[in-house]
């Protein structure tokens, strides 16, 4: 269990403005079972990646404040909660993505570690956002504004992930050729780990909601089931979800490490 003393330290150094390296490795080394990644971050020579690294973790040991909540709060607060939920999946995600790069030294390895160090910094700065909103509210009872906070998305909350994030290509065709066409499917992710990152969070998320249409037809799940019933409807939801869980195997696929596939191999 870490003291009160060490907390202090790590709360001052993750609200300090220049943030050490080195002060943030050792507060990490002695608080962390993980020794393996401490060495590794200690041998990394990209500053930014390890202090974006080490804050991650160094958070995990700050107990949150717990403010008194009442009964009732504005629609946004729930808003708020879902988002900074959906952000803490991210984070794991990048972390696992940041450690499964591994210690290579090559210029694709160093560009994909710069591309998750700043969808990482990304994350932090709006969870830091919303949390200062909620904890507004709770503390002086103002409530957040909602344009604010959340500018327009292009209908997200309906459709967030629905189309499949795509440009297609055709393959195996020949003029007067009866055979059918195949459609290699290409990714606009493809090739960049920050944006699959990202839309692996948003499929997982519409992929819930997908779930929950078709078992509660809502987006959010009820007391009581409600299944959708057959027909048209219902068929694009399943035809939905099925295209959603084949992009959710690609970006597994194209995020493994390299060490796991040449074993596959």
């Amino acid at each position: 269990m870490v003291d009160d003393k060490t907390i202090e330290e790590i709360k001052e150094w993750l609200n300090s403005e220049e943030k050490d390296k080195y002060a943030g490795l050792q507060l990490l080394e002695k608080v962390s079972n993980h020794k393996k990644m401490v060495m590794r971050l200690q041998r990394k020579s990209n500053d930014k990646l390890v202090i974006e690294k080490v804050a991650w973790e160094l958070m995990r040991y700050v107990p949150m404040e717990k403010e008194e909540e009442p009964e009732m709060w504005p629609p946004v607060i729930d808003r708020i909660k879902e988002e900074v939920k959906k952000l803490y999946e991210q984070r794991a995600l990048v972390q696992k993505a940041l450690v499964d790069l591994g210690d290579a030294n090559d210029e694709e390895t160093k560009a994909k570690a710069i591309e998750l160090g700043d969808l990482a910094n990304k994350l932090g700065v709006r969870h830091q956002e919303l949390e200062e909103a909620k904890e507004l509210f709770f503390k002086e009872k103002v409530i957040p504004n909602e344009e604010e906070l959340f500018p327009e998305e292009t209908n997200e909350d309906e459709n967030e992930g629905d189309d499949p994030d795509t440009s297609g290509e055709t393959s195996d065709q020949t003029k007067g050729d009866q055979k059918p066409k195949v459609i290699e499917i290409t990714y606009k992710w493809a090739g960049d780990p920050a944006k699959a990152m990202q839309r692996k969070g948003n499929l997982i998320s519409s992929l819930t909601k997908d779930r929950n249409k078709l078992k509660y037809q809502s987006d959010k799940k009820l007391d009581a089931e409600n299944p959708m019933p057959e027909g048209d409807k219902r068929n694009e939801v399943l035809e939905r979800i099925q295209n959603k869980e084949k992009e959710m195997a690609a970006i597994a696929e194209f995020l493994k490490p390299k060490d796991d596939a040449n074993k596959a191999e």
